[in-house]
């Protein structure tokens, strides 16, 4: 065999080089969109309250609800619904919310609040606690629609119905305005 040369390896030498810079490029840019989309994702997820009397089952539906939707504060009872959801949609922090079971992320407003099946009845007395800030959807459910008995998959039923409603409002354009709309 005969030596190759030295301009044919330098040749293959810069070929090399450029075939090994090319693919490190197209490595690190599918990191780096990797990680951009799931920035998007988690960036892209609707800021929520959710109002329900089973700290179980809410966080159930919390768990459920992700990623598409943030449940950044909880409500426990519907005296608390009417002092925090006002000051939630105006999009101030709550002054106490250290148990809350939220991400307690407050950096958005809200843009849904989501109500349990024992919140229906304190709807119009919620909502007129709000004083005309509420310019977000809220779902309430339809309790004439079937679901399990309250326990295990209860939650599950129920994030997907509002998954399903969340879909259809924002499609429509209603998210960003006030409104009653059963799930």
């Amino acid at each position: 065999m005969s030596p190759i040369p030295s301009n044919t390896q330098l040749v293959c030498l810069v070929v090399l080089g450029l075939v090994i810079a090319w693919y490190r490029e197209l490595h690190l840019s599918k990191n780096q969109d990797s990680e951009l989309d799931m920035s998007q994702r988690m960036s892209a997820a609707i800021p929520v309250i959710l109002c329900g009397q089973t700290p179980s089952i809410a966080q159930e539906v919390i768990a459920g609800l992700k990623p598409e939707i943030e449940v950044v504060h909880m409500i426990l009872s519907p005296a608390q619904g009417v002092g925090e959801i006002p000051t939630l949609l105006r999009g101030h922090a709550p002054s106490n919310n250290a148990n809350n079971l939220g991400t307690k992320d407050y950096s958005k407003p809200p843009q849904a609040v989501i109500l349990g099946a024992a919140f229906g009845v304190y709807l119009s007395e919620m909502r007129a606690a709000c004083k005309g800030d509420s310019k977000v959807p809220w779902l309430e459910l339809d309790q004439s629609k079937s679901a399990p008995p309250i326990g295990f998959g209860y939650g599950a039923a129920l994030v997907k119905r509002v998954k399903s409603t969340m879909a259809e409002l924002e499609k429509e354009g209603k998210m960003g305005s006030d409104g009653v709309y059963f799930y």
